[in-house]
C-alpha cells in the first residue's frame, strides 16, 4: 500500500473580463489579503478597486476581511478538488479600464 504525500496547494481562477488568470499557491492556507495582493500584483487591478463574487456570493464587507482563509470564503459550494488541488473559480468586478489595458492599446 503506497502512501502518497503531495502538497496540498490552491489554484484560484480569476475572471476578469474576457480573460481568465490561474494563481497557484504553494499551501491552502491563503488568505483573502494575501488573494488580494496577487491580484493587485499579477493583474494590475488596485486592492480598493477589487470585488470578488464566488458561488453567487460577494466576498465584501467586515465578513469578508483580508485575514479569512480563501477557502473558508469559498465555502463547499465554491471550491472543487482537482487531482489533490483545491480550485477555485472567482469573477473579479472592477471599473473597466482600472487594469490599464485601456491605456496599453491606446499607446499600440
Amino acid at each position: 500500500q503506497s502512501i502518497s504525500i503531495m502538497c496540498a496547494k490552491l489554484r484560484v481562477s480569476v475572471k476578469f473580463g474576457k480573460d481568465t488568470k490561474d494563481l497557484d499557491f504553494p499551501t491552502a492556507e491563503v488568505k483573502l489579503g494575501e488573494l488580494r495582493q496577487a491580484i493587485e500584483q499579477q493583474m494590475s487591478v488596485p486592492k480598493a478597486k477589487q470585488s470578488m463574487i464566488c458561488a453567487g456570493r460577494r466576498w465584501q464587507g467586515l465578513a469578508f476581511d483580508d485575514g479569512l482563509l480563501v477557502t473558508e470564503a469559498a465555502g463547499a459550494k465554491g471550491m472543487k478538488e482537482v487531482d489533490g488541488v483545491k480550485v477555485i473559480h472567482l469573477m473579479l468586478m472592477a471599473p473597466a479600464g482600472i487594469d490599464g489595458t485601456e491605456e496599453v492599446s491606446r499607446l499600440e
